[in-house]
C-alpha cells in the first residue's frame, strides 16, 4: 500500500505506462490483489506470501504497459519457508507465469547491497489507498490503481 499525507490520487502519485514501473504488477488471488515485481528472467514475480494464506489454486498477474493491459495465469507458487503470518516476517512468495511477460514490461533484480540507510527510494504498487493521517480510505473492492511515492531509509529493523 502506498500511503501519503495528502490526496493520494494526485497525478504526482500516479504511474503511467512507460515511466519505468511497467514490471510492477497486480497479483490477483482468491478475490484479493496485491503488488508484485517482475524479476529479471521475465517468468517469475516476487510478491507477498500473505496473499496466498490458506488458499489453493492459481493466481493471475496483470501488466499495464505501453502495449496495453495483459493478464497471465500462474503455474506455480512458492511461499518463503520461514513465513510467519502472525508477525508478517518473511512475507515473500514467488509465482511463475504460464507464459512470457510482455517485452515492454520492466524487469527488476533483488537489491543485495547493505548501503540503503540515508538513500532515497521510490516505491510503487497496488493496494488500498489512504493517507498517513486517516489511514485507508478505499475498500478492498475499489478499482486498483498503480501509485508511487518517495521516501528515505532512516533506519533498518
Amino acid at each position: 500500500m502506498v500511503t501519503t499525507t495528502n490526496n493520494n490520487t494526485a497525478s504526482r502519485y500516479r504511474t503511467n505506462p512507460g515511466d519505468g514501473y511497467d514490471g510492477v504488477v497486480r497479483v490477483s488471488f482468491g478475490g484479493y490483489y496485491g503488488t508484485g515485481s517482475l524479476l529479471f528472467d521475465g517468468r517469475a514475480v516476487l510478491t507477498a506470501a500473505h496473499l496466498f494464506e490458506g488458499l489453493a489454486g492459481s493466481a493471475s498477474v496483470t501488466f499495464e504497459t505501453n502495449s496495453g493491459t495483459q493478464t497471465l495465469n500462474t503455474s506455480k507458487t512458492l511461499i518463503h519457508p520461514a513465513y510467519d503470518k502472525t508477525q508478517n516476517n518473511h512475507d515473500l512468495a514467488l509465482v511463475w507465469l504460464t507464459g512470457s511477460a510482455p517485452m515492454s514490461a520492466n524487469r527488476y533484480d533483488v537489491y543485495r547491497d547493505k548501503d540503503e540507510i540515508g538513500q532515497s527510494f521510490t516505491l510503487a504498487g497496488y493496494g488500498r489507498t489512504g493517507t498517513g493521517s486517516t489511514g485507508a480510505t478505499s475498500s478492498n473492492t475499489a478499482n486498483p490503481i498503480r501509485l508511487k511515492a518517495e521516501n528515505k531509509f532512516d533506519a533498518d529493523a
